[in-house]
């Protein structure tokens, strides 16, 4: 297990969070332009004000008639980097940077302030270095006119200490790596699609603006428009815990709408790419009415409560759960013809065990996606047959085989499992090891949807586990049973990068709202006591 701290940060100020920002945005892209130059002068003359620079003009610029100038006013076009906040009109060349920190740490954000105060000075707090491999040092230390090297470790493979220990890294949107945490800068994260990158300090940019004093004519220079950060292929995936319309939440529904459960979560589970929720529950048109409050442990909701998942704009439904038959095969067909009406694809139960045990496939912004779930503890009526409706058994043997070859095909599964459900934050060391094994095997992410307790992560060959994600939607409100975490992960030109835990505390037997700093803080640093056993070697 592995021991966190909080570090703050001087001069740092926190608001205290009373919504997420959404994923919404547009798309913006550098403009090319193609420069004319005098036609009797057969070379075009380019001043560069960054020498680094001249050695790759020519992978910039298409075209062998150029030569580079010291003197900018002899030169027809000037090439140079542009400025934070100014107006990216005629840019050609375009790097993001990204500022992380091993998962082992609480740091989810940084104020523009602290990072200059930091990069400038090895002896402001905290006294951490920086990793950074030598190709994005070259352009990045340009970025900064106070710039500490010895704050620095140059390095092409991670330094033994930044592995555990705590240092911060600074890479390319190419280079993310699910274990470093992209930190956001002055409530600015480059994942989110509201990212503001003309007020983010960590890009590198070109522009060629034409000398004023010259006279174009018709040769034209051709510009490679060089962009890495494509907004489009960023795919986000939402995965929460244990949703249960029923008890006290049916109740608080009938008395305040079908509007109550999502009051404070609704823009922002309805604005990823993809929503997951694990519903373990039927919806059945002969459920007993929620008043007055029915407290037997027999669930099912009200059919008219498939409107709340509609208005979440739910993507996908896990059916895993082990209430699902409480009510009968008769109410299991109705909960997945209802899903069907709905046009909401469900996977992991179904109306036989070949359905239960079919993946959900989803393809979006190029990276293509496989969920796969399945239910251990039973009880035996739960499970699908060939003749009964239920939830698919989990055979980890096959399911191992399974995740092997979809991710030979390209794919990215997602696994989801109803493990063995304890109410502590140690996770069964059964569900460490099957979980572990999965993530071996390729599952890109491994989650446990059986956990009402929230229980802690680790990783695992690049791969992230949350061993038990908590509730959602459900009216447990004991200390730590009404506190969990809505898990979003990112992925980009097929390939998992990272994840962002959103931390989420039940109020009123069923609305969760976000989480304080102050009760984020308390609530991670007890999960991260009982997290990272494959990292730790504590198995």
């Amino acid at each position: 297990m592995y021991q966190s701290k909080i570090i703050e940060f001087t001069k740092q100020t926190v608001p205290e969070p009373e919504s997420r920002p959404t994923f919404t945005y547009e798309k913006t892209n550098p403009i090319p332009i193609t420069p004319e130059v005098n036609s009797i002068d057969k070379k075009v003359k380019i001043w560069v004000n960054d020498a680094l620079l001249i050695k790759d003009l020519n992978e910039i610029i298409e075209m062998d008639n150029f030569e580079i100038v010291s003197n900018r006013n002899d030169a027809n076009f000037w090439i140079e980097r542009t400025a934070e906040g100014e107006i990216r009109e005629n840019v050609f060349f375009q790097k993001v940077y990204v500022l992380s920190v091993p998962y082992t740490q609480l740091i989810t954000e940084i104020s523009k302030f602290d990072l200059l105060q930091i990069i400038s000075n090895s002896e402001v707090e905290p006294i951490s270095k920086i990793w950074i491999k030598p190709e994005d040092y070259l352009l990045f230390h340009t970025l900064f006119i106070d710039f500490d090297l010895s704050r620095f470790i140059v390095s092409e493979s991670i330094p033994e200490n930044c592995i555990i220990g705590y240092c911060f890294r600074i890479s390319s949107l190419e280079d993310i790596e699910p274990f470093w945490k992209v930190v956001d800068i002055d409530k600015n994260h480059p994942l989110h699609k509201d990212f503001q990158i003309d007020q983010y300090p960590l890009v590198y940019r070109l522009k060629i603006t034409p000398n004023s004093d010259e006279k174009t004519g018709e040769n034209p220079i051709t510009l490679k428009v060089n962009d890495d950060f494509d907004r489009d292929l960023i795919t986000t995936v939402i995965l929460t815990g244990t949703t249960a319309f029923v008890r006290n939440t049916a109740l608080k529904i009938e008395e305040n709408g079908l509007g109550f459960p999502t009051q404070n979560l609704l823009a922002f589970l309805s604005s990823a790419d993809v929503t997951h929720i694990s519903n373990e529950v039927p919806f059945y048109s002969k459920c007993p009415p929620a008043i007055p409050l029915r407290k037997e442990m027999r669930f099912c909701s009200d059919p008219a409560y498939i409107q709340i998942l509609k208005n979440l704009g739910v993507d996908i439904v896990e059916l895993t759960g082990n209430h699902l038959l409480d009510w009968g095969p008769d109410a299991f067909y109705e909960t997945v013809e209802l899903y069907k009406q709905n046009k909401i694809p469900y996977y992991g139960g179904g109306i036989d065990q070949k359905e239960a045990a079919e993946p959900f496939i989803k393809i979006i912004n190029g990276n293509k996606f496989i969920f796969l779930g399945c239910n251990l503890p039973g009880p035996d009526n739960n499970w699908a047959t060939d003749i009964r409706p239920g939830a698919s058994k989990c055979d980890f043997n096959s399911l191992k085989n399974e995740i092997k070859d979809y991710r030979n095909k390209g794919y990215l599964p997602i696994v989801t499992i109803q493990h063995f459900e304890i109410e502590d934050f140690v996770p069964l060391k059964q569900l460490r090891d099957d979980f572990s094994s999965l993530a071996d095997a390729g599952a890109v992410i491994v989650s446990g949807s059986q956990a009402h307790f929230p229980q802690g992560i680790d990783f695992v060959n690049g791969s992230f586990i949350h061993f038990g994600v908590g509730n959602l939607f459900f009216d447990q409100m004991d200390n730590w049973l009404r506190k969990s975490t809505i898990d979003v992960h990112y992925f980009y030109k097929g390939r998992y990068i990272n994840t962002e835990l959103i931390p989420i505390i039940n109020e009123d037997f069923g609305q969760p709202r976000f989480m304080t700093k102050d009760e984020s803080n308390i609530f991670f640093e007890k999960m991260y006591e009982f997290s990272f056993y494959h990292l730790t070697g504590n198995r």
